[in-house]
């Protein structure tokens, strides 16, 4: 199948979703937006924190930190949060939306909908034995997730769905050659640095501080890639 039917399910639940929090984003009055908002910000604070002290022990944070300051420095050097913002743009000049906050909704629904343990192993789970169990939990929470986040942040939610399906149809597809490196001993470092992500997502929301969350985005990658390295040294 082109598309794994985890991944159409959860695309279609955020769709859903989104729809639904944008038909009342109207109704809302905007005070009751804010604190819409700033609910949802504390909420996504709290899991990806808790996602993040769950799975790093009192030694990990140094590596941790060490991989997220790598992560940041490519991130910066590359300029991810311009490239990000070139494309929000080119969308809006498509006449997708002319929402002001189109790149920051897009931006905190795809790293809330895609960074995480459960989008990897569900997804990866599908891929290796056809369980969607998983994927289909993720997608019942996604769903109702996106009509807070919609209702707030606009239709910029909305379109996240679809780099979310591509995301995880490509690791569904890819499963067997990721499995040789996102083992068991790997994973963990992918879920607690997407916690931190998660988390400074959720700063953002609460209007907190200023974090360039796009340019952290390689920090995925050097995390674990600094964990594995410091594990073969060390052996």
């Amino acid at each position: 199948m082109l598309i794994p039917k985890g991944a159409l399910v959860n695309a279609i639940t955020v769709t859903v979703g989104s729809s639904i929090g944008l038909l009342l984003h109207e109704s809302i009055p905007q005070d009751y937006q804010t604190s819409l908002l700033s609910t949802v910000g504390l909420a996504v604070l709290i899991m990806g924190a808790q996602m993040t002290l769950h799975h790093t022990d009192a030694k990990g944070w140094t590596i941790l930190i060490m991989g997220l300051l790598i992560g940041l420095l490519i991130g910066n050097g590359v300029d991810l949060r311009a490239h990000f913002l070139q494309l929000a743009d080119a969308l809006k000049h498509f006449g997708i939306s002319h929402d002001p906050r189109f790149s920051e909704a897009l931006l905190a629904a795809f790293v809330i909908f895609c960074v995480g343990a459960m989008t990897l192993m569900g997804s990866l789970e599908e891929g290796l034995t056809g369980n969607r169990s998983l994927i289909y939990a993720k997608a019942t929470l996604d769903g109702f997730t996106s009509i807070a986040l919609a209702a707030s942040y606009g239709v910029g939610v909305l379109f996240a769905a679809l780099p979310l399906l591509l995301f995880q149809s490509t690791i569904t597809h890819s499963a067997s050659l990721l499995r040789r490196y996102l083992d068991d001993s790997v994973l963990p470092w992918i879920s607690a640095t997407g916690g931190l992500l998660i988390a400074g997502i959720g700063l953002e929301m609460l209007r907190a501080v200023e974090l360039p969350i796009e340019n952290l985005l390689p920090a995925l990658i050097t995390v674990p890639l600094l964990a594995r390295l410091s594990r073969s040294l060390i052996q």
